[in-house]
C-alpha cells in the first residue's frame, strides 16, 4: 500500500547543516515548541540540541510505567537516556526513545542557504515537489521566509507550510493542510543558542542498565531487602498455583521489585495491509497521515549503542516476507514484539533460532524480579514463566545463538552473551514446567550460574 503522508525537509534531506551549505550551525540550541493538531489539546515540549544529542522534557510513559512523572530524555552518540527530573544522579539506558520526531524539530534542510534566498530550483530538486515561495516573517524573534511546499502538483489543498530560519535553517514554524483544512501545526515559540543545565545528566550519574522495568528508576533510592523479595513471591503463589520461586541475589544488589502479570502470545504476520490506497475515504487517507507522522513506531528507526556504534531496528515493511513476529499482549495492552521464523513444529523461533512457544492465542503466568547494585548502576533480572518457553519474552533482547552450559545442576540450561545496545550476560534453564532467565550488566556468565542454582521448585 502506498503511504501518503507530509514528510518533512528534515526527513527528506537526511543531514543536518554544514558550512558547505552556507547555515550558521550553533555547537548548542535551546527551544520551547507548541504542537497542535486539528480538535485535539496542544502539547508543549523543551527541547535541547547539544554536542550531537538531542534532550527533551517528557511525561510520556515508558512500557505503561512512569505515566505523568516529568523526566529528561536524551538520545545521541551514547544511546538513549532518561532520568527523573531533578534527580540527575541516576538514569536509565533504554533501548528506544519514546519520542522518534523530536530529532527532526531543529534539523537544518538539505537545500542550501544560497537556495533559499536565489534558487527555488534547488528546493524543488531537494524535497521532489513544486515550492511558492511566500514572503519573510518573524517567528520567536527570527527572521523566517515562507515556503508552500505542495503534496501534489495538481492541487494546492493539500500542502505545507514552513517558516525557515534564514540564517540557521531551522523550520521554525511548520502547518500541514489537507483538503484545505489544516491538521496539524508546529511552532517554536522560543529559542536560545546556549546549553541549557536542565537537560545535563549528573557528571556522576549512575545508569541502569538491562531489562530492569522503567520504574525501577523511582526504587533505586529506597531499594529492599531479601525478606521483601520472598514475600512478593509469596503473595503471587498464594493467588493461584504454586509456581513461582525466589533465589539469593549477590551481596550488594537491593531489591526493586517484582512485576506480575499474565501474558499473552500472539503470532501474526510480517507485511503490508492489504488495502489499496483507492478504497480509503479522505478521512481514512488523513487519518493515516498523521499516524504515520507522530505515532511512535520502530521502523527503520537508526540508534546507537553505548559505544557509539549504529544499528537499526526495522518493524513496518510494504514487503510481503516469509517472516513472522510474535507479539505477546499482557491484559493492560502492553505489546511485546519478537521476531523469528515458523518451526516444523508449529513453534515460533525467536532471533538466535531457539523456539518460542506454540502458535496461536495462549496465556501465561509470567513475573520479573529487578535487583540493583546501587554503588554501580548494575542490574540483575529474574524472569519466571510457566508453561512457555521464556526466551520470546525477555524484552527487546536479541539474544542470538546460545551456548549449550556444561554444569548439570540446571536443567535445558543456555548461556547468553550480548553486546548491544549493553553488555548484557543471560542464562535460561528449566525447573519442571517453569523457564527461568537470569539476566545481568555486571555478571559473567560464570558468576550467574551459582546463583541460578539457588532457584528451587515452588513448594509453597
Amino acid at each position: 500500500m502506498k503511504r501518503i503522508a507530509f514528510v518533512s525537509i528534515a526527513v527528506l534531506a537526511g543531514v543536518a547543516a554544514s558550512a558547505q551549505d552556507g547555515w550558521k550551525n550553533p555547537k548548542a540550541v535551546s527551544a520551547t515548541i507548541v504542537e497542535r493538531y486539528a480538535e485535539q489539546p496542544e502539547k508543549k515540549i523543551d527541547l535541547a540540541h547539544n554536542a550531537g544529542a538531542i534532550s527533551y522534557r517528557t511525561s510520556a510513559g515508558i512500557e505503561g510505567q512512569l505515566e505523568g512523572i516529568p523526566r529528561i530524555e536524551t538520545a545521541g552518540t551514547k544511546g538513549v537516556l532518561t532520568w527523573i527530573e531533578g534527580k540527575p544522579d541516576v538514569g536509565m539506558q533504554l533501548f528506544a526513545p519514546t519520542s522518534y520526531d523530536v530529532g527532526e524539530f531543529l534539523e537544518r534542510p538539505g537545500f542550501s542557504r544560497a537556495d533559499l534566498e536565489f534558487n527555488l530550483q534547488g528546493i524543488e530538486k531537494t524535497l521532489s515537489r513544486k515550492v511558492l515561495v511566500g514572503k519573510s516573517e518573524a517567528v520567536a524573534g527570527r527572521d523566517c521566509l515562507v515556503l508552500k511546499v505542495l503534496e501534489r502538483p495538481d492541487s494546492s489543498a493539500d500542502y505545507q507550510q514552513l517558516w525557515i530560519d534564514r540564517e540557521t535553517g531551522i523550520t521554525m514554524k511548520q502547518q500541514d493542510y489537507f483538503a484545505g483544512k489544516r491538521t496539524y501545526e508546529r511552532e517554536i515559540t522560543s529559542i536560545e543558542f546556549k546549553t541549557s543545565d536542565s537537560f545535563t545528566p549528573s557528571p556522576t550519574m549512575k545508569v541502569l542498565r538491562g531489562v530492569v522495568a522503567p520504574i525501577t528508576l523511582l526504587q533505586v533510592g529506597r531499594l529492599s531487602n531479601a525478606e521483601r523479595f520472598v514475600a512478593d513471591i509469596a503473595k503471587i503463589n498464594s493467588s493461584g498455583s504454586a509456581w513461582a520461586s525466589p533465589f539469593t541475589a549477590p551481596e550488594g544488589y537491593g531489591y526493586a521489585q517484582t512485576l506480575s502479570r499474565q501474558v499473552r502470545r500472539q503470532q501474526v504476520a510480517l507485511g503490508g495491509s492489504q488495502n489499496s490506497n483507492n478504497q480509503q475515504t479522505a478521512a481514512q487517507r488523513e487519518e493515516e497521515r498523521r499516524r504515520d507522522r507522530r505515532e511512535n513506531r520502530l521502523r527503520n528507526r537508526r540508534f546507537r549503542s553505548q559505544d557509539g556504534d549504529m544499528f537499526e531496528i526495522e518493524l513496518a515493511t510494504e514487503a510481503s516476507l516469509a517472516t513472522t513476529v510474535a507479539v505477546h499482549a499482557t491484559p493492560d495492552g502492553e505489546r511485546i514484539v519478537t521476531f523469528g521464523g515458523t518451526a516444523a513444529d508449529g513453534k515460533v523461533l525467536t532471533a538466535g533460532g531457539a523456539p518460542g512457544g506454540t502458535t496461536g492465542d495462549q496465556v501465561f503466568p509470567f513475573a520479573k524480579s529487578d535487583f540493583v547494585d546501587p554503588s554501580t548502576g548494575h542490574t540483575l533480572s529474574l524472569l519466571q514463566i510457566n508453561g512457555a518457553e521464556i526466551e520470546p519474552f525477555i524484552d527487546m533482547l536479541i539474544l542470538g545463538t546460545p551456548k549449550m552450559n556444561p554444569d548439570n545442576r540446571l536443567a535445558n540450561s543456555k548461556l547468553y552473551s550480548v553486546d548491544k545496545p549493553a553488555k548484557i550476560t543471560a542464562v535460561t534453564w528449566t525447573v519442571g514446567q517453569v523457564r527461568y532467565a537470569l539476566i545481568s550488566t555486571g555478571l559473567p556468565t560464570d558468576k550467574l550460574l551459582p546463583i541460578a542454582a539457588t532457584v528451587k521448585k515452588a513448594e509453597w
